[in-house]
């Protein structure tokens, strides 16, 4: 008999955490009979537990699990060394605690969340959506893509200002700039965007923005370009990253935190770290708090892996081979569910 689960999740989420519900509950649906409940639907905090054998709550650990005699696993991501006592007081909480990487394992330990209760449930990617894919009328321009929100943690400006130090206005080349929302703070990432090229006394035309986008529309814009950059601080996964190899495009990514999980050397290109930083970003990690660290990607090195990959696109496209092998030999959500109920499974066990 299968066991039943209620899945609470981000469904409604059009970005990353709504697509990791998703594909994870039809992963896991495979072995459990699944209750989907949208975040959106319970109160901020108070995340109550049902009348079935286990929940799972894949929401960020500022969301609490309400105690109940009921199982209950706190599947959550973070991005800094250090949590604050409120995040950590949530996830005791919790029966287990799952988290997508080993690296996001130690820092939970590191943090007081004991070793024993950490479980490492990694996502994946639906290889059969996200595939390479060759357009019949290819860019004659050859095309970064930078996918993620405008943050001090996905280093949008360090990207702007290295793309426009190491490529000519009459060079054939163009960096897109993808962003699930067009506004920050009040602000449009237009603007932002603009106010940065013009920083950098970069007048051209070819740093782009891109916002609301389908799935389709994002997984055709993968597939249209010729390598993905993303000079990280910090990711607990990194999911556009892993969506872009599975589609063939090599990633340019920061030699740090948990998509090392699939990133390496032989399928990605890898940003030095200059030297680990204070986290602090106004708005999503403001300087009342001690966030810890994240690191600070060597700007001279991202600036030569741009003009590298440029020059050298039979091996950006080699890479790019690779890292779709890599991600459909093992990163698959059907890999993410089976480990998922196998620690589903040992828990039971215990209990019984």
């Amino acid at each position: 008999m299968r066991p039943c689960i209620t899945l609470t999740a981000p469904f409604n989420n059009l970005g990353g955490w709504g697509r990791h519900a998703l594909s994870f509950s039809s992963g896991l649906s495979r072995y459990a009979l699944i209750k989907e409940l949208d975040l959106s639907s319970v109160s901020r905090g108070k995340v109550s537990t049902s009348d079935r054998n286990t929940t799972i709550v894949i929401a960020p650990p500022s969301y609490c699990v309400a105690p109940s005699n009921e199982r209950k696993i706190h599947y959550t991501v973070w991005e800094t060394t250090n949590l604050p006592d409120a995040y950590i007081e949530n996830l005791t909480r919790a029966d287990e605690v799952w988290t997508t990487t080993a690296w996001g394992a130690d820092i939970l330990n590191a943090n007081g969340i004991s070793a024993g209760t950490i479980r490492v449930v990694p996502e994946g990617v639906d290889t059969n959506l996200f595939r390479p894919y060759t357009p019949s009328k290819r860019s004659a321009l050859f095309r970064f893509l930078f996918v993620g929100k405008w943050e001090e943690r996905k280093g949008p400006r360090d990207l702007i200002r290295a793309f426009c130090k190491v490529f000519q206005p009459t060079e054939p080349v163009e960096l897109v700039m993808h962003f699930g929302h067009s506004s920050m703070s009040g602000r449009t990432v237009y603007s932002l965007v603009r106010e940065e090229t013009e920083r950098a006394d970069c007048h051209q035309a070819r740093v782009l923005v891109s916002t609301h986008l389908p799935l389709g529309g994002l997984i055709r814009l993968i597939q249209s370009s010729d390598v993905f950059v993303l000079p990280t601080r910090g990711e607990a996964w990194g999911l556009p990253i892993i969506e872009a190899m599975a589609c063939g495009i090599p990633a340019i990514v920061t030699n740090y935190s948990g998509h090392l999980e699939y990133a390496n050397n032989e399928n990605s290109f890898l940003i030095e770290v200059g030297e680990m930083i204070p986290a602090q970003d106004d708005n999503f990690f403001p300087r009342d708090t001690d966030w810890g660290l994240w690191a600070n990607p060597n700007f001279e090195h991202l600036c030569d892996l741009l003009r590298s990959v440029f020059v050298n696109q039979d091996l950006a496209r080699s890479k790019g081979v690779i890292a779709r092998r890599d991600v459909v030999r093992s990163w698959s959500w059907e890999n993410a569910a089976s480990i998922a109920f196998g620690h589903l499974q040992k828990a039971i066990a215990v209990e019984q």
